[in-house]
């Protein structure tokens, strides 16, 4: 019973990334061509060691995807990547750079530049479970540009309202 309440999540965003991907008709096989027919220029692209390539396309700025596609050196689909989940999350570690980062998760949402600490924070929007109202992941670098620190907050949908309702009472 608790295998299958742990395993549970991990098989819900599985197929969400599934379903994500099947709307498009895309899937291991489909040639690179297809999929930029179907999901328009990348964000981002770049060269893998294998000779073939990664695509990326966040599903943003507000959106809780980041599909990275992986295409081979046969000009083929191989794999498609939903990464902005904990699997993703827990590969950042303190001392890598900014390319590492995007790498592993693609182009942030938002960068912000904290003056007084010296630090600057990039953030991605994600679902923790379906329906959320969603969660912010950050990476934080310092001023050398080397990950410091991650971190976590939730995303209030009715931020304005609950300011009105204080100011009011």
């Amino acid at each position: 019973m608790i295998r299958r309440l742990c395993a549970a999540p991990a098989s819900v965003l599985a197929a969400l990334a599934a379903s994500a991907c099947a709307f498009h008709g895309i899937g291991p096989g489909t040639t690179a061509a297809e999929v930029h027919i179907r999901m328009g220029s990348p964000a981002e692209q770049w060269r893998n060691e294998d000779g073939g390539s990664t695509i990326v396309y966040p599903r943003g700025p507000e959106g809780s995807e980041t599909l990275m596609i992986d295409i081979g050196p046969d000009g083929k689909v191989g794999a498609i990547r939903q990464v902005l989940g904990e699997p993703y999350f827990a590969k950042i570690a303190a001392g890598m750079d900014k390319r590492e980062v995007r790498r592993i998760l693609g182009p942030p949402a938002r960068t912000t530049w904290f003056e007084l600490k010296r630090e600057e924070v990039w953030d991605w929007l994600y679902s923790a479970y379906p329906g959320d109202a969603g969660m912010y992941f950050h990476v934080h670098f310092g001023a050398d540009g080397k990950v410091t620190a991650t971190s976590r907050t939730p995303r209030l949908r009715n931020h304005r309202l609950m300011k009105r309702s204080v100011q009011a009472g």
